[in-house]
């Protein structure tokens, strides 16, 4: 069975003021098919809706990230973050296991185009999977040895680059000049899973 959210209810599990995740959902989500302000009708989520809303809410407030950018990314990472939340640990395929312990760490970095152009902002991603993180053999604090495994997500403005063509380098000039940010998508997912119960 389906278990459907409303506002209240994730606005206090969130921790997160009402009139701002009212605001989050009608910019992050398409319209409720059920009605608008006035119809009466409360929305309900989904869980997968929910944590849309949760993520753009991340990507505005705690990276930084404007309404129409964190759209943008919201829109071109769609399907890689359906398919990434049940690689992670979808509640429904937990089967008694603790999501803490059986997530794959996952993390998104997001390069933005510094200037964009026609008014649409060109992003990057990589993705990197955490295989192991562990201490190093090493006499000083602070050192951790990670093997990772890491994946370029194609993107509109990448899917026209033929092998042979260019790379990154050519498209979005020198990369270390990027604008880059980090997206702990794991840790996201378990705190708002852990949120929710």
């Amino acid at each position: 069975m389906i278990k459907f959210y409303q506002n209240r209810e994730l606005s206090e599990c969130l921790g997160i003021r009402l009139s701002r995740w009212k605001r989050w959902s009608r910019e992050f989500l398409p319209p409720d098919p059920l009605g608008g302000l006035q119809s009466g009708y409360a929305r309900q989520y989904t869980f997968s809706q929910a944590f849309t809303v949760y993520l753009g809410g991340h990507l505005v407030s705690n990276l930084g990230y404007s309404i129409p950018e964190t759209r943008q990314i919201l829109d071109d990472l769609e399907e890689w973050v359906k398919e990434k939340e049940c690689e992670i640990c979808h509640p429904d395929d937990r089967n008694g296991l603790d999501c803490r312990e059986n997530a794959q760490q996952i993390r998104l970095y997001i390069f933005k185009r510094p200037d964009p152009e026609n008014g649409v902002f060109d992003f990057f991603y990589i993705e990197r999977t955490i295989l192991s993180d562990a201490s190093c053999q090493k006499p000083y604090s602070g050192c951790r040895q990670e093997i990772y495994i890491e994946k370029k997500l194609a993107t509109p403005g990448f899917l026209s680059l033929q092998p042979g063509e260019g790379d990154e380098r050519s498209a979005f000039g020198d990369m270390n000049r990027m604008d880059s940010k980090i997206l702990y998508l794991s840790e996201l997912y378990i705190l708002f899973n852990g949120a929710l119960g």
